[in-house]
């Protein structure tokens, strides 16, 4: 609770601050007085405002209840806030306050106010960008890293598949991969021994007992695909035109439509919130969505069957004389 009310302090004094007091005094120089009617344009202009203000108050909030700190530089969230406005953009807060700027700007028909919220939109960028960002990287590291991979900073991703098909799934990555391997290369995995390291909040009480079982299932994240690469329908294994033509999920390629890959690795070692394993195929920096203890009685009950081609595909995969160690 007392996070919430410095957060609630803190942005009071901002938005005072920024979204009064300046823009009034912007008002008062340029000679702009209330308008006499309501039209058409400063009603958009209170609509736009208000959803702005909403913006921000949301944001405030997210980082109280999600980040344990508040949107202030010199109380900055514990833990990287991912969810809720900051799911769509990196920067909503900057968001919702230029909109409250620009519905003012539309309420009062200033093109002053206007330009003071461009001049404001020009400063917060350079803030972020010279400032936030590399203080973001250097404070929550991949996972940061991963977040600005995955979203925009200032503009939603505007993804057509989801149109009309209702909420997404809201997954944050647990750990990272800590490997030798950096490239995407398919081949030579089997030597490969590489570490997971659970991000905050986890404990390293998550990873009791895992040490018992001699493999762990890992299900990772392909974020190095973008999504046009995505396979929605029909290939060729590795574009082989030897191997027939089948379908993304008769393949185990990383161009899925939900770009998740899932592999049975041998547990080395645990150590606090790490955990060292052998044959992970997946690069340095790969984003580890869930951890699971392979147990016999999930493994298959009968006897495996595939294609002849999937074989020859899987042939040097696990190699382990040339791979890296």
């Amino acid at each position: 609770m007392f996070v919430l009310f410095r957060a609630v302090t803190y942005a009071t004094l901002f938005t005072g601050l920024v979204l009064v007091l300046l823009p009034a005094r912007v008002l008062t120089l340029a000679g702009v007085t209330p308008p006499e009617r309501l039209g058409a344009v400063e009603v958009a202009g209170i609509a736009v405002a208000l959803a702005g203000g909403a913006l921000a108050v949301w944001c405030v909030v997210s980082f109280a209840i999600f980040g344990k700190g508040t949107p202030a530089p010199f109380d900055p969230p514990r833990r990287l806030v991912v969810r809720g406005p900051y799911a769509v953009v990196r920067n909503p807060m900057y968001v919702g306050a230029g909109a409250a700027l620009l519905g003012a700007a539309l309420f009062y028909r200033s093109s002053a106010l206007l330009a003071f919220a461009a001049a404001l939109f020009t400063v917060a960028h350079l803030f972020v960008t010279r400032y936030e960002e590399p203080v973001l990287r250097r404070t929550f590291g991949e996972a940061y890293a991963s977040y600005c991979r995955g979203v925009r900073r200032w503009w939603p991703r505007l993804d057509t598949q989801r149109q009309g098909r209702g909420a997404g799934i809201d997954l944050e990555p647990i750990g990272f991969v800590r490997s030798p391997r950096t490239d995407l290369s398919d081949d030579d995995w089997g030597r490969v021994r590489a570490r997971i390291e659970l991000a905050e909040p986890l404990g390293a009480e998550a990873l009791e007992g895992l040490d018992e079982f001699s493999h762990v299932e890992v299900i990772f994240f392909f974020d190095r695909v973008g999504q046009r690469e995505i396979e929605r329908g029909a290939r060729h294994p590795r574009g082989n035109p030897a191997w027939p033509r089948v379908g993304i999920f008769a393949q185990r390629g990383k161009n899925r439509p939900n770009r998740l890959g899932s592999t049975i690795a041998r547990v080395i070692a645990r150590s606090g919130r790490s955990l060292e394993v052998e044959g992970l195929d997946a690069i340095d920096g790969t984003p580890v969505v869930d951890l699971k203890p392979v147990m016999q009685e999930f493994l298959p009950r009968e006897p495996v069957r595939q294609p002849a081609w999937s074989h020859e595909l899987m042939q040097a995969y696990w190699r382990r004389d040339d791979g890296p160690g």
